[in-house]
C-alpha cells in the first residue's frame, strides 16, 4: 500500500451495533489468518492492509472491520455486516460493533455488478504487484486514492476483465462463487509469479 492509512473516506452508518452472525463466518476468519500468514494483509500502525468479505444477500455482505489489528487470529466482533451503500452520498450502512473496511464500497460496487460473485478477497503483496503486467493480469492504468469511488470503479472496470487484477501501486483483487474460489486464486498467482521470479 504507497498510501498512509487515515481511515474511511465515507460516513457508516450503524443499523446495529451488533457483531454478525453467519455460518460462514469462522471460515472468513480461516481466510483472514491464510492472508496474514501468506503475507497478503502487510501490517500498519493499529490495523493491517487487506480486506476479505463473502455475500450474505442480494446486496449485503459481511467484510473484514477497519484498524482491526493483525488477521492472524479474529472473532466475529472484527466482522461487519454491510446492508446498504449509497455511492451517491458517500453512506455506508452497516450492522456490527466497528467501522467497516475502508473499500467497503470497492467490494459493494462489485457484488451489485456480478450477481454470480461470493466472495471479494483484497490484498497486497509487492510481488503480485510488481509482476502483474509481465503475467498479463489486468492493471489499471492509473494509481487512485484507496478507499475512494474512483478506485472502486476501477476494479469494476478490470473485474470486467477477469476475477484476479490489480490496481496499481496498491494492492491485488480476487473474486469468485464462493470464499475457496477467492482464495484458491490468491495462492496460485503467488505460487505462479514466485516460481518464475526464483
Amino acid at each position: 500500500m504507497s498510501e498512509e492509512y487515515q481511515g474511511t473516506r465515507f460516513v457508516t452508518a450503524f443499523q446495529e451495533r451488533r457483531p454478525p452472525s453467519h455460518p460462514f463466518v469462522p471460515v472468513l476468519c480461516h481466510w483472514c489468518r491464510v492472508f496474514h500468514e501468506r503475507g497478503f494483509a502487510p501490517p500498519y500502525p493499529g490495523g493491517s492492509s487487506g480486506n476479505l468479505s463473502f455475500r450474505v444477500a442480494a446486496d449485503a455482505f459481511i467484510i473484514t472491520g477497519t484498524a482491526i489489528g493483525l488477521k492472524d487470529n479474529l472473532a466475529a466482533d472484527a466482522l461487519v455486516e454491510v446492508v446498504d451503500c449509497d455511492f451517491a452520498a458517500g453512506v455506508v450502512t452497516v450492522c456490527g460493533q466497528r467501522q467497516p473496511s475502508s473499500e467497503a464500497m470497492l467490494h459493494a460496487l462489485l457484488y451489485r455488478h456480478f450477481p454470480t460473485v461470493g466472495a471479494v478477497f483484497h490484498g497486497h503483496h509487492a510481488l503480485i504487484t510488481s509482476q502483474a503486467e509481465r503475467f498479463g493480469l489486468p492493471v489499471s492504468r492509473v494509481a487512485l486514492p484507496y478507499g475512494s469511488i474512483a478506485l472502486a470503479e476501477a476494479a469494476l472496470t478490470l473485474a470486467r476483465r477477469g476475477d484476479f487484477f490489480v490496481l496499481r501501486d496498491h494492492g491485488f483483487v480476487a473474486t469468485g462463487v464462493d470464499m475457496a474460489a477467492c482464495g484458491a486464486l490468491c495462492l496460485d498467482w503467488l505460487r505462479k509469479i514466485q516460481n518464475i521470479h526464483h
